[in-house]
């Protein structure tokens, strides 16, 4: 037997095998979103668009009762649920395991607990079903992103999905059936229908509702903050995690209004991003469990063109940005207030003088002194970063604060176009420099990965072609002996840089995010925290 759910607003169910169309037992009268069989396989359950709820017998597909009706207006207005139904669209149900009760979550930013008898009857052509009795209800508060839009039983255990990306556990108390109605929740401004409430302890888990776009790990404390598109607005979510504890802070502020595309951690203290906003941003990152964007004068910097990648090095002082129209710099003294002005390194072609090797990466060496910037040609351009006298005039554009006060135009340093490095065949998709600095490696869009020797411009590891699909992130481990790259085939690979790569100088991890990894970096010798399309942050230890 199969029962599906449609859009066209029908509940069908199926005979075989082989299956056939057997009825349309029930038309929801807006769209059905879920239907589940109860996993004793006596019933199963549609919910719908039109905030109805049917339960139907699992071996006729007649249906033998459903959800009371909603009433009064969703929650945030002045709610009177007489009724004791959804408020609207009901996104989702899921029986529990012992398939006496059946769990429901709506747009009225509720999920609700319903008992099921076992010995239900129901009749196809009758006017009227049978009403469950409601157990419990739990409110998520006001906003659209409490909206509940799935559920799931794990054991005992009810878990929603909110329209933020929040996971709420609640693990709920059973109520037997003989038990008096003064163990529930009596009526009143909180339950004005006087319906059963079951207590039970709830945990939020904050989680990304979106691919994840940019991850940076703090050295010091050892935590990952990862960004990714909220659920609701278009602005950034940026979320703090930490081993053990899971998410332990949203990174709250006036962030950025759109994704983030580059992070990185600076001195334990700050966590500078770059958005598609166009914009650098700093929040502080100092307290255990809490983390802000600041405001004020130097606490952002406006870009003169869209940012694609992002890189620091070790002291935090220096910042890369590489953009659509080529690479800027900045400085950071760790003091909020004082992010330096940029200076703009065009990748122009000197002949045509046309900006037509877009840069795609960039990194910045552990000293400060170079950057490598990787081009959508294929190419890796060297830039040296050179000081600048504090007398001498600029040599390139700056922009000064998002605020405009306070700026200076000249830029404490110059990029100077260095040296070019050609091997690659595919767009540079990122780039990272070893520890000691004496090392670039590097990955494209048609698989392969490369370690350069920069000074040389020569390549020292190459046969690095085991990734299925587009390279998208590369990383060096602490003590500079294994290079760690992700891709889309949701592959992540450890190489061995002491090893030819045919002598089996690598680990997999395979299938560590569904859709493919967007973002990798490592937090010891051992341990690589990965981001992905699937909206997840992992952590992996290696052997």
């Amino acid at each position: 037997r199969i029962a599906t759910a449609s859009e066209d607003f029908a509940v069908s169910f199926y005979e075989g095998p082989p299956f056939k169309f057997a009825r349309t037992p029930h038309r929801h009268g807006n769209f059905a979103n879920c239907v589940r069989f109860s996993p004793d396989g006596a019933k199963f359950a549609s919910v719908g668009s039109d905030g109805a709820g049917v339960v139907y017998d699992g071996r006729t597909g007649a249906p033998i009762a459903e959800l009371p009706a909603g009433g009064g207006k969703p929650a945030g207005g002045t709610a009177v649920r007489d009724a004791g139904g959804h408020v609207g669209t009901i996104y989702a149900c899921a029986w529990s395991p012992d398939s006496s009760s059946l769990l429901t979550a709506g747009a009225d930013k509720t999920c609700k607990l319903w008992a099921v008898p076992r010995d239900l009857q129901g009749d196809l052509q009758g006017d009227s079903l049978p009403r469950l009795e409601k157990l419990a209800e739990h409110s998520f508060g006001q906003t659209v992103g409490d909206m509940q839009v799935g559920c799931a039983f794990v054991g005992d255990c009810a878990v929603t999905l909110s329209l933020s990306g929040n996971l709420n556990v609640i693990h709920r108390v059973d109520v037997p059936s003989n038990v008096e109605s003064s163990n529930m929740n009596p009526a009143g401004p909180e339950n004005p229908s006087g319906n059963r409430v079951v207590e039970s302890n709830r945990v939020v888990r904050s989680g990304h509702p979106k691919p994840i776009g940019a991850l940076a790990v703090c050295k010091s404390s050892g935590d990952a903050f990862s960004a990714s598109l909220s659920a609701i607005g278009g602005g950034a979510r940026v979320l703090r995690w930490r081993d053990g504890d899971g998410c332990v802070a949203n990174v709250r502020g006036p962030g950025h209004t759109s994704a983030v595309v580059g992070a990185v951690c600076v001195r334990g203290k700050y966590l500078v991003t770059a958005g598609l906003d166009d914009c650098i941003r700093v929040a502080s990152i100092e307290g255990a469990d809490s983390s802000s964007y600041v405001e004020g004068e130097g606490s952002s910097l406006k870009l003169p063109a869209q940012p694609r990648s992002m890189g620091a090095d070790d002291a935090g002082s220096f910042v890369a940005v590489a953009t659509g129209d080529g690479v800027m710099a900045c400085t950071f003294d760790g003091t909020l207030g004082t992010l330096g002005t940029l200076a703009v390194a065009s990748t122009a072609d000197a002949d045509s003088g046309l900006i037509k090797r877009e840069p795609t990466s960039v990194c910045v060496r552990g000293d400060g002194r170079e950057v490598a910037v990787g081009c959508k040609d294929g190419a890796v351009r060297l830039f040296s970063v050179v000081a600048r006298d504090a007398g001498a005039g600029s040599e390139s554009g700056g922009a000064g604060s998002e605020s405009g006060a306070g700026s200076d135009p000249r830029p404490s340093f110059s990029l100077v176009p260095g040296g070019t490095l050609t091997r690659h065949r595919g767009e540079v998709t990122a780039c990272a420099y070893s520890p000691d600095g004496t090392r670039l490696a590097t990955c494209d869009a048609n698989r392969e990965v490369l370690v350069w020797d920069p000074t040389a411009g020569t390549v020292v590891v190459d046969k690095m072609v085991y990734h299925r699909a587009r390279v998208t992130c590369v990383g060096w481990s602490v003590d500079g002996v294994r290079l760690a790259t992700g891709a889309l085939d949701g592959r992540i690979i450890a190489w061995d840089t002491s090893k030819p790569p045919s002598e089996g100088g690598r680990a997999h991890v395979d299938g560590a995010h569904v859709g493919g990894v967007t973002c990798l970096e490592w937090r010891d010798a051992r341990t690589i925290v990965s981001g992905g399309f699937d909206a997840c942050v992992r952590t992996w230890t290696l052997p």
